[in-house]
């Protein structure tokens, strides 16, 4: 045998054993792997339709509650710093005042 013959038999082997590899891994990913995803991903499905629901039920419990306290503490907060920043005023402007005539 020469050596083009040698080299011809390595290709053609080494062509049929990529081809049947690839034939095998093909039927084992249709008839084994993809059946098992199409069932996990029904699974997961499933779940993320009950995830949504109980999120969504969730975040608007939440926000309602948010929006039931939000005037209080709002409230609260608005009038210390009202009051927190007339009284500065008056003090302010007190302070000026007698300042001024040397009280």
């Amino acid at each position: 045998m020469d050596v083009a013959t040698v080299m011809v038999i390595v290709l053609a082997s080494s062509l049929g054993s990529a081809i049947l590899t690839g034939v095998a891994v093909y039927l084992i990913f249709v008839h084994k792997v993809s059946p098992v995803l199409d069932k996990k991903m029904e699974e997961i499905k499933a779940v993320a339709e009950t995830l949504e629901s109980r999120v969504s039920a969730g975040v608007r419990e939440g926000i309602r509650n948010s929006i039931k306290e939000l005037p209080a503490t709002t409230m609260k907060d608005t009038t210390r710093t009202v009051v927190k920043m007339g009284s500065e005023f008056v003090e302010g402007g007190f302070a000026s005042l007698f300042k001024d005539r040397g009280v």
